[in-house]
């Protein structure tokens, strides 16, 4: 939903074709700023929010450009504000979903899945593998990963 309209599919897979994924990733300048303060908390203070909302951050990478704890202080901060309405706190769920493999852009959504102020807020996924060893993880934290499997031939010629 985008300013009380829901979107059908295809509009929105067309807007996140129409993205331009590079530079700088201020996941949490950009979620206050772009997302936040216009469509949530300004119409939350105003007793106009639609709930529920869901708000889906794509990232390939983590965060760069601002602390790498900015988007934490952002929700937590909303959360915050949002209590005081008569929403509640509750009126946004966030899910965070990786693309692609950075395991540095992984081991950040990992830290922010198990933040003890905004873990329980968010939702974090990532590629298959990812989320198949988190899983293990979480089954058997005793048992090493399997190894990785061996190079292709289009490994080997990347060098």
């Amino acid at each position: 939903t985008h300013l009380g309209h829901s979107f059908p599919t295809r509009r929105s897979s067309d807007l996140v074709q129409q993205v331009q994924f590079s530079g700088m990733t201020p996941l949490g300048t950009s979620l206050q700023k772009k997302v936040l303060e216009p469509l949530v908390l300004s119409p939350a203070k105003h007793g106009s929010l639609r709930k529920p909302v869901l708000i889906v951050i794509i990232t390939d990478g983590a965060p760069s450009g601002e602390d790498r704890h900015k988007i934490v202080s952002v929700i937590k901060s909303a959360n915050h504000d949002l209590a005081k309405t008569r929403y509640g706190p509750d009126a946004v769920s966030y899910q965070l979903a990786q693309v692609g493999n950075d395991q540095a852009a992984r081991a950040f959504l990992e830290e922010i899945d198990v933040n003890r102020d905004i873990g329980t807020l968010v939702d974090v996924t990532s590629n298959y593998e990812n989320e198949a060893d988190n899983l293990r993880k979480a089954r058997n934290p005793c048992v090493p990963p399997p190894p990785p499997p061996p190079p292709t031939a289009v490994d080997s010629e990347r060098g």
